[in-house]
Formats: structure tokens, C-alpha cells, sequence
């Protein structure tokens, strides 16, 4: 049963985190998909959910700090990687391809996959141990 609050308050820190980044401060860190950003801060929250020491009163059995602050600082590293997609462009400015070489943009792929997969282990072996 504690496997559901976890995810729960994962995902409600991670929905919350990414709503305020990509709506309000224009920060998706170096992917443009939304959910890539969400994808890493859920799962970063629930990480820390399962392996850091409780801190602060629980909710329904769920402390909810220690997730918290280490969602908050993922998205304040992934949010300062990029920078901020400009509010309105203009119709007729043509668009211009990043000036990313495509090794760096491999690069990061490459990280997003592993960093998935690490997470994915990590949170087995917190349940498991």
C-alpha cells in the first residue's frame, strides 16, 4: 500500500513542478517535449521518496519533504541547462536551426536513455531491499 502513496506524491510533485517550469518560467531543460521534463522529475521524486531519510510530518504514512526539495533542485538543474523558449515569435521570422552540433544532441539522448534506465533500477532495488 505504501507503493501507491509513493507514486501518488511523486506524481503530484512532478505534475506541480513541471506545470510551474514549462508554464510559468518557459523552461523545458534541454528536450522541447513537456514530458520528457516530467518523465525525469517524477521519477527523481520518487527515487528520493523511496532511498532518502524521512524528514518533515508525514502524510498518509508519506513524508513528503525529502521529495519535494529533490524535485525542486531536478528542475532547477534541468530548467538552468536550456535556455527559455521565447514567449511570442514573430509570423515571418524564418526559423533557424539550433546552433547544437549533433554529436551534443546525441549526447543528450544518450543521457536521457541511460538516466531513465538508472532510474527504473534504482527504484526496483528500493522496493526489493
Amino acid at each position: 500500500m505504501l507503493i501507491i502513496w509513493d507514486v501518488a506524491l511523486a506524481l503530484a510533485i512532478g505534475v506541480l513542478l513541471t506545470v510551474i517550469f514549462t508554464l510559468g518560467f518557459r523552461r523545458r531543460g534541454p528536450w522541447s517535449n513537456v514530458l520528457l521534463f516530467f518523465l525525469v522529475v517524477f521519477l527523481g521524486t520518487w527515487t528520493a521518496g523511496i532511498w532518502i531519510p524521512p524528514v518533515g510530518p508525514p502524510v498518509r504514512g508519506v513524508f513528503w519533504l525529502s521529495p519535494l526539495m529533490v524535485g525542486l533542485i531536478l528542475a532547477l538543474l534541468l530548467a538552468a541547462a536550456y535556455p527559455a523558449t521565447p514567449r511570442k515569435r514573430p509570423r515571418d521570422e524564418i526559423k533557424l536551426k539550433p546552433d547544437v552540433p549533433a554529436p551534443v544532441v546525441v549526447a543528450v539522448d544518450v543521457f536521457f536513455i541511460v538516466l531513465l534506465i538508472l532510474f527504473a533500477v534504482v527504484i526496483l532495488i528500493g522496493y526489493l531491499r
